[in-house]
Parts: structure tokens; C-alpha cells; sequence
């Protein structure tokens, strides 16, 4: 019997493709594949100016939601990855801070960086 489950647009992030039952193993790798190739796209669509923060948001989750391990970076790989300036402004008490895209991403050595770095 053929069966097909669909999600609504708010459920994506919390049923992630290789977290999925398949019938077929070859469909988790493509799907998955295809989940990452749509998550790249919304990285760069979200990239510059107004969207910052969501771009920052889906940065941070794009492991978790690709099946893959948390993104060990230095601090400089860290700032640039999620566009921020310096690490004064990854500090920031305002915003989506760096503190948040660490913990979001699950880099636990960049969290206690910012901890110590008063964030």
C-alpha cells in the first residue's frame, strides 16, 4: 500500500527529513538532500539587510535540521558565518544575539566563549 504523509509549512523544522520513517532508505538521502539544497536557498535569500535575524535563526539550525553534527568554528569562522561585524557585536544585548546562535547551532565551546566574553 502506498502511502504519503504531508506536513503543514509550520511542522518543517520540527520533523526533519533523515529523523523520517521511509519505506525506501535511497528516499531519506534524496529528500534530505533536497531539504539542505532549500535551506541553502533561504540562508541566501535571507542573508543581507532586513532579514538578518531569520537568516541568523536558520544558520544556526541548519545542522540539526540536515541530520548533521554541530559546526565546531573558530571565533573569527563564528563571526563571519553569522555576519556579525565583531564579537562587540555578537555580545550585544539586543538582537539576535551570538549567544543565541550558538546555543541554536549547539556550540557548546563558542558558548562558553561568549559567557566569558560577558554575553
Amino acid at each position: 500500500e502506498d502511502k504519503a504523509e504531508f506536513l503543514f509549512p509550520f511542522n518543517w523544522n520540527r520533523k526533519v527529513a533523515h529523523e523520517a520513517d521511509f519505506t525506501v532508505e535511497a528516499d531519506r538521502r534524496a529528500v534530505s538532500e533536497m531539504s539542505r539544497k532549500a535551506l541553502l536557498g533561504k540562508l541566501m535569500s535571507r542573508a543581507a539587510g532586513a532579514q538578518l535575524a531569520q537568516y541568523r535563526y536558520f544558520a544556526a539550525c541548519q545542522e540539526g535540521f540536515t541530520g548533521q553534527p554541530p559546526a565546531r568554528r573558530s571565533v573569527q569562522e563564528f563571526l563571519s558565518f553569522f555576519r556579525f561585524p565583531s564579537l562587540k557585536d555578537a555580545i550585544a544585548p539586543a538582537g539576535y544575539t551570538g549567544l543565541a546562535c550558538a546555543t541554536l547551532s549547539g556550540d557548546l565551546p563558542m558558548m562558553r566563549h561568549l559567557i566569558r566574553a560577558k554575553a
